[in-house]
């Protein structure tokens, strides 16, 4: 499991408006996003600031009775 909680999150939210907030921090969560998904991770969607990836999940296969 990984879990990411951005450092300065609610002192930016506070100082721009959350459109300017979102174009900061999508891009930074996204590239998270994108290197856990490649490892075989389950991302779970954002809240805010927080990023949550788990690794080891059991996946179904369409072989599987």
């Amino acid at each position: 499991m990984l879990f990411v909680d951005l450092a300065g999150f609610s002192e930016l939210s506070q100082l721009h408006d959350p459109e300017t907030v979102a174009l900061q921090i999508d891009p930074i969560l996204a590239g998270l996003a994108g290197i856990a998904e490649r490892h075989g991770a389950l991302v779970s969607p954002a809240e805010g600031d927080g990023f949550l990836a788990i690794f080891g999940l059991p996946h179904a296969h369409a072989a599987a009775p």
